[in-house]
């Protein structure tokens, strides 16, 4: 009896050590996005659309371009084919990083600061689609930033917002490469 009792233990804590370690890589996968690939939520390319334009409530950028027509930010209209191929692929590219629970666990709840980068996409057959990447924390690197992402209109809603990694030095790019230029408005 008493072998059977130990054989019990011994299998419950290689039982145990199997389990655990899958379920710490399944919560790291679901929450932090361990092994996460590419987001690959646009289901589109360049052909279609007519114009991309791009916004930010990132004082950084958008006070260098504020003009006396807007609300103090300014919005750069992307149109040629490749420059939103490019907004695409970049978009695209960035790599799953988990959900919400990562800024709870980080920053706290009700944490404030959220800096948007919005990417609105004007088809030519009349419909739109706008993609908004947010951060938490503006002492990350442009090069590597974790960023919350979500569609507008979205095709489903789920109860935590998911997360992406990437660099958005490409939005800074484009918004500086077509930015709208005040003294040209003004005339």
């Amino acid at each position: 009896m008493k072998k059977y009792i130990i054989s019990d233990k011994k299998s419950a804590v290689v039982l145990l050590s199997i389990v655990i370690p899958l379920v710490i890589i399944a919560l790291g996968r679901w929450i932090y996005g361990w092994g996460g690939g590419d987001i690959d939520i646009l289901d589109f390319s360049a052909e279609g659309v007519e114009r991309v334009e791009l916004y930010t409530d990132n004082v950084t950028i958008a006070a260098n371009y504020a003009t006396e027509f807007d609300d103090g930010f300014g919005v750069s209209v992307v149109t040629e084919p490749e420059d939103i191929q490019l907004i695409i692929d970049q978009i695209d590219s960035l790599q799953y990083a988990g959900n919400d629970i990562r800024d709870y666990i980080e920053h706290g709840i009700g944490i404030g600061g959220t800096v948007h980068y919005d990417a609105d996409f004007y088809f030519r057959d009349g419909t739109e689609l706008g993609v908004t990447l947010s951060s938490n924390s503006g002492s990350q690197p442009v090069s590597d930033r974790i960023l919350g992402y979500s569609l507008v209109p979205a095709a489903k809603k789920g109860f935590l917002g998911k997360n992406a990694r990437g660099s958005l030095k490409w939005i800074y790019d484009l918004y500086e490469k077509y930015r709208p230029i005040p003294e040209k408005e003004a005339s």
